[in-house]
C-alpha cells in the first residue's frame, strides 16, 4: 500500500511543466531559490527532485539570475493534482 501512495505523488515528466508553471518566481523565499526548502510547500528539502529552472529579477529589473527549484520526494500535498 505505501509504494503505492508513494507512486501517486510522484511526478512523471508531463506533469513537472504545469508544476513549474504553478510556481511564482517573484514569491520565492531566499531559502527556496537556493533549493533548502521545496519550492511549492515550503518545507526543508530531505529527499528531493528537480523541478524546473526559473529565472528570478532582482534590483528592479536591472539583474536576472537562472534558479533550479527543487521540490519534496515524494511530491508533497501542496502539490496541485494535474
Amino acid at each position: 500500500m505505501a509504494g503505492s501512495q508513494v507512486a501517486e505523488r510522484t511526478p512523471n515528466a508531463e506533469l513537472l511543466p504545469a508544476l513549474l508553471a504553478s510556481v511564482d518566481p517573484q514569491k520565492l523565499t531566499f531559502r527556496q531559490s537556493q533549493g533548502w526548502t521545496c519550492a511549492l510547500c515550503r518545507k526543508p528539502l530531505r529527499a528531493d527532485q528537480l523541478l524546473g529552472t526559473v529565472e528570478l529579477t532582482y534590483g528592479g529589473g536591472e539583474v536576472t539570475e537562472q534558479v533550479e527549484l527543487w521540490v519534496c520526494r515524494p511530491l508533497c500535498r501542496e502539490a496541485p493534482d494535474a
